[in-house]
Formats: structure tokens, sequence, C-alpha cells
């Protein structure tokens, strides 16, 4: 009866109550491996993963054996971080549902966060022949397809956006994604459209407006770049890269005091940013101060950029 009620009311959203409903149930029946199941999702659902984890692996030892119960203990796995131990629960939940879309999409996340983007690739394909409408695993497939920076692979990253965006099209971060496969292969107006529908679907997305700041510099329109770039920071003060690139916007228009200053807060935040000491570098040249350059080439130099008078 606790079980039930338990249930009842983690159906309405009052997961509170029904864990104490499911305390009551194992207090009165230690081996009750559902009220352990339950309870387990009403603490995923408080957020309490950990201790979810806990009930879903008592319910597993207790004989409970379907493809959800692994298939959610996994998902809360990859969520806290052990990829490792996720991948093992997508395992067993797909060996006991060959045809389970999201196991082969949390899998394939997984694989990518340990960096087997080729395994990755294939469960987000097994999720899209099961599901040809899950614009998630388009998405996901996609993204491991930008990671290398092959052209050939950005433009299949960009059928992967455009199908997503055809199945969602509301899908933000699907715009956002296509906008940068656009950037990397030299389409910065197109990009502006995506960035432009990113922004609109979510103003708050400061990618979106960094994105579109590069494709503004890249055409040639500085003060516009520069306003994209303010606005990015002001979203997000720790963005080392937008501050890095609003400072080659400034040095463009001439401005290179100021973007010093930007150079400057990209290396406090970065200190390994090779790119920010030598664009601080250039600006210090532009003014005169040719120990202060040199320094930073070094710096640049020895942080892994190649040297670029060589």
């Amino acid at each position: 009866a606790y079980s039930d009620r338990g249930a009842i009311k983690g159906n309405l959203g009052d997961n509170k109550a029904a864990i104490k409903d499911f305390n009551k149930a194992i207090d009165l029946q230690p081996d009750n491996a559902t009220a352990y199941y339950s309870r387990a999702i009403s603490k995923a659902e408080l957020g309490d993963d950990a201790a979810a984890i806990k009930d879903f692996t008592k319910a597993i030892d207790l004989g409970m054996n379907t493809a959800e119960i692994y298939f959610n203990r996994g998902t809360l796995r990859g969520q806290l971080g052990d990829d490792k131990a996720a991948i093992k629960d997508f395992d067993k939940a797909i060996e006991l549902d060959p045809s389970y879309v999201e196991a082969y999409g949390n899998r394939g996340l997984s694989k990518r966060n340990l960096g087997d983007d080729e395994a990755a690739t294939k469960d987000f394909s097994k999720a899209i022949e099961l599901d040809p409408n899950d614009a998630l695993a388009y998405y996901n497939r996609g993204g491991v397809k930008i990671d290398n920076g092959i052209v050939d692979d950005i433009k299949a990253a960009l059928k992967d956006f455009n199908k997503t965006i055809e199945l969602d099209p509301n899908y933000t971060e699907a715009y956002l994604s296509r906008g940068v496969c656009k950037v990397s292969l030299g389409d910065d107006k197109a990009a502006i459209e995506d960035f432009n529908k990113t922004i609109a679907l979510n103003a708050d997305n400061p990618f979106a407006y960094a994105g579109r700041g590069l494709s503004k510099s890249k055409l040639g329109d500085y003060k516009a770049a520069i306003k994209d770039y303010d606005k990015a920071i002001a979203l997000d003060p720790d963005y080392a890269e937008a501050y890095l690139n609003r400072g080659v916007c400034k040095v463009s228009l001439g401005d290179d005091k100021a973007a010093i200053k930007d150079f400057t807060k990209a290396i406090e935040l970065d200190p390994n940013y090779a790119d920010a000491y030598y664009s601080r570098g250039l600006a210090e040249e532009n003014l005169g101060n040719d120990k202060a350059a040199n320094n930073d080439f070094a710096k640049a130099i020895k942080l892994g950029l190649e040297d670029p008078s060589a």
C-alpha cells in the first residue's frame, strides 16, 4: 500500500512525500525491489543522483533485471562523470532490449566523453537506424563529426544538423552547431543567420553571440563584432575566447591598448592560452614595446604555438 501511494505521489511530482512512503514500504518489507526502484526514481527527480544510484543497485541486487533499471542507473552514472560504469549499464540495457534507442544514444555520449569517437558514432547511427526521427541522435552524431576539424566530416556534420532542425525546428543547440560548421566552411553570412536563430530561441546563449561576432569580424564588420563579444562576455564573464577575439577586433580597429587589456584578461582566465600571448605580443609590437612583445612571443611558442617567424 505504501509503495502504491508513493508511486501516485511521485507521478504527481511530490517526490519528497513519495520518498517517505517508499521508506515506510522498505521498513515493512526490506526485500521490496520495486520500492527501492521507485525511491531511486524520486531521488533522481530531486537531483540526488548518488543516492538514487544506491537504490537502483539495491533493487538490482534484490533481483530486478530490466533494461530500464540499467538504463536509469547508467544515465545517472554518466551525469556524475563515471562513463566507464555507465557504459557497462547501457551494455546490459541493450543486451536485455536490443532496440532500446535511448540506451544507444546515452552509451554514445559516454563513449564520446571517453574519446572513443568512432564507437560513439556507431551508437548514434544505431539509434537513428532504430528511430529515424530521433533528432537528438542526429545532433549528437553531428557533434562527434565536428570534433576533428576535417572538412568532409564538417560537411557530414552539417547534414546531421540539417536533419536535426528538420525534425525539431526549435532545437537551439542545433542552429548553434550548424552555424559553427558554416564558419569552419567559410560561409559566414549563412552562419550569421543560424546564430541569429539561436539567439531568437535563447537570448542568453553566450556562444551564439561569440559565434556571430567571429563571423562578423571575418566579414570585416569589427564594430558589430565587438558588440557581440561584449554581449557574450556580459553573459559569461569567464569566456576567455571571447576576450581574445574581441581584442583581435580592437587591433584591427587600431585600438591596441584596449586590445592588450582583453588579451591580458584572456590570459588571466587561461594562463596557457598561447594565442592570447601571441596576439598580445602583436599589439605590444604595434605600440613599439618590443621587449614585452618578444616575451609574449616566446611564451606563446613555449606553450606550443608554431613560431610564426620560422
